[in-house]
């Protein structure tokens, strides 16, 4: 969806937070219709009203991701350090 409506490159999709794809979703969405030709520009959507503890939640979930991929991340090089790979090379 990013990559055809957002027209954003796939290894900028992959990087980026759920919560960043949203808003860069409903601000796509906000500029199709303040840009609209066939008129309807002037009516303004309507605010979400942002919960915070949905935000905290969102933040903190967010917050584990990245702890996740930062732990598999680490048992990759361990595990290549165990195997003997040094630079993508084996040992011999």
């Amino acid at each position: 969806m990013a990559a055809g409506y957002l027209q954003w490159p796939p290894d900028i999709i992959w990087g980026a937070p759920i919560s960043q794809i949203f808003l860069a979703l409903e601000g796509r969405a906000d500029f199709v219709i303040a840009t609209n030709p066939f008129g309807g520009g002037s009516s303004k959507r309507k605010q979400k009203k942002v919960d915070p503890e949905a935000q905290r939640k969102a933040r903190a979930l967010e917050q584990n991701k990245v702890r996740a991929l930062k732990f598999d991340m680490m048992q990759f090089q361990m595990r290549q350090k165990n195997m003997g790979m040094v630079d993508g090379n084996s040992r011999s």
